[in-house]
Order: structure tokens, then sequence, then C-alpha cells
């Protein structure tokens, strides 16, 4: 079980209403009154933080263990009570995922139809399918890009792609969480995807990237603003002046726009900014020069901003200090 959308096992499009749950390290974070797990589900914990076992969900069987010896453990225990009925059930259940992963997996394809496909600045959805085609087929990906869908990487843990996706509610731990990936995982390709928002709390890992010789890629997602809490507001208090006024003081990043690859620059990370898909694209084919060389490198990718209530020149609170001083020092 790792992070699913909108916080809940039910939010998952298959499978539905499963019988058993088996957590495997994941620290459980409830993101919303309804647990991760619903408590009609037989629910398996395997993690290392016994205390915070049992507090929230009901569990049947708690596994305090490292998982990785967990997972050995576990495995061979299952294979010892597997009969020939409970394998043919468990093939017919493989064929299931098998065929609903197919059938995802070409529905996502149809990202690329949209009629914006080729704008600039770019979709983010074409920043993910132009970064899923460059990356390594052993790639490892860190994942702080909000609510960006990382569609097209076909992730799997067991010799190809890999994710390491945020945990919390807090921002800025996706570069130094790719800088920690490095560390432990040298010989294969890390890409941090991180949005604007998420970057700016925390950039400081680039400089350990660059002190240490960490051959990271950076992708910032930059839209110049907090999407997630603009589509918050939005969702929560429609009737909220801020709402019926199109005024919002509290999502846009912009007037001044913010220079990601410039920051990159101050912390001795090589870095560009990228405007269009063939930008995106000539970009990455640089990143991969420079990590193959031992640097890590930075691309701040512009993206739109989409979605309900937004426009191309946001509305920001008349504030200036400035005008307000009387004294002009």
């Amino acid at each position: 079980m790792g992070s699913p959308p909108a916080a809940r096992i039910a939010s998952l499009d298959f499978p539905k209403n499963p019988d058993v749950v088996i957590n495997v390290g994941n620290k459980l974070q409830h993101n919303s009154p309804q647990p991760l797990v619903a408590r009609e589900a037989k629910f398996i914990d395997m993690r290392i933080d016994s205390w915070s076992m049992g507090n929230v969900m009901n569990t049947e069987v708690p596994l305090v263990a490292d998982v990785g010896y967990g997972l050995d453990d576990l495995t061979a225990a299952v294979e010892g009570l597997m009969t020939p009925a409970l394998k043919k059930k468990a093939q017919e259940r493989a064929q299931e995922v098998r065929q609903f992963s197919e059938k995802a997996k070409a529905l996502r394809a149809l990202v690329a139809k949209n009629p914006d496909w080729d704008r600039a600045p770019m979709l983010a959805d074409r920043v993910t399918w132009e970064v899923a085609r460059f990356a390594d087929k052993d790639a490892i990906i860190v994942h702080e890009a909000g609510s960006v869908v990382l569609h097209g990487f076909d992730f799997n843990p067991a010799g190809g792609r890999e994710l390491f996706f945020y945990y919390g509610a807090h921002l800025g731990s996706g570069v130094g969480t790719a800088a920690g990936v490095k560390l432990a995982r040298p010989n294969q390709q890390v890409i941090c995807l991180v949005g604007d928002g998420s970057f700016v709390f925390g950039p400081t890992a680039l400089w350990n990237m660059a002190r240490l010789e960490l051959p990271v890629i950076t992708v910032v997602y930059n839209n110049h603003a907090y999407g997630g809490p603009h589509s918050r507001v939005i969702e929560k208090t429609a009737g909220g002046k801020m709402v019926q006024k199109r005024q919002f003081v509290h999502d846009y990043l912009g007037s001044p726009d913010m220079n990601m690859a410039l920051i990159a620059t101050g912390f001795g990370v090589d870095s560009e900014v990228a405007d269009t898909p063939e930008q995106l694209r000539d970009a990455l084919g640089r990143a991969r020069k420079a990590t193959v060389e031992g640097r890590p490198y930075l691309i701040d990718a512009q993206v739109a901003r989409v979605g309900v209530a937004w426009a191309d020149k946001p509305w920001i609170p008349p504030i200036s200090i400035a005008r307000e001083r009387t004294r002009k020092v």
C-alpha cells in the first residue's frame, strides 16, 4: 500500500472492496476524517513504528519488522500455505490485474490528444510525458510535484523504475529526499520532480548535491502558483469573497516571477529554463550529460496554470510598504 489518491484505498479505481489490505512500510498519513483503509477490510500492518500501529485503524495482524526481512518471512509463510486451489485463484487475480493495467496504460496514453499538447508555457502532463520518455528503465523518481499525475512511468520496483512519494502535509522535502536517494543508490538515475511552491520551501540540498557530487536531475514544474491551495479554496469556500471576486491573496507566486534556475546556480548547480517541449527535450539531454560526468542539474520547466478561476494576469494585493513610508530610508 502506497499513497493512494484522495488518501483512501476506496478512491482507487482497482481493486474495489478488497478483503485484505497489507501495509508495507507506509506511515499512514490520514489526510481526511476517513481512515486510509475502510474498517470492514482485514488489515495487516508491517512497519517499524510500533507505537502508532492500531491507533486509528482496526489492525488484525500487526507485524513489527524491517520491511525487507518481514516480506521475506511473510512470503515464505504464505508459500507454505498455498494449495492448488489457492494458486489457481491467485493466477486468476494476477490476470485481472494485468488486464486492468493494460487498459489503464492505454487510457493514460490519451493525454497526448490534448489540443494544447504543444503549447507554451507547457502543460504539466507534457512535462511528465517528456520526462517519462527520457528516464532510464531503472530510474528512481522522487515526486513532490503536488497534484501532478505520474503517467507513463510504468513503475516496477522489481528491477524497473521506482517511486519515492513525499510523505505528510508539509512542503520542501523533495530535493533533500532526492539527494538521500542518490547517496543510497549511486548507480541508478535519480530524477526529482518538484512543484515550484514545494521547491522554494527546501532547495538547500542542491548545495549538498554540488558539494558531494550527487548527480541528480531536478525538474521544477514552475507555474508560478500554489495550485493546491488555490483549488482547495474554490472547493471549500465557493461562496467566499475571494472566489466571487476572483481576487486570491494566497496562491499566485508571480509579480515578480521566481527564477528557479538562478536559485540553483546560487547553490552551485548548473541549470536552465525550458519554456517549450522542444527546449525541455534539449535540456534533458544536457542534464543527462551533466549527470554522466558526475554533476547535478536543474531544469526550470515553465508550466501553464490550468483549472478554475485562473487569470492570465492574476490579481495581487495592492500593497507597497515603500509608499507607506514617511521617511525614504
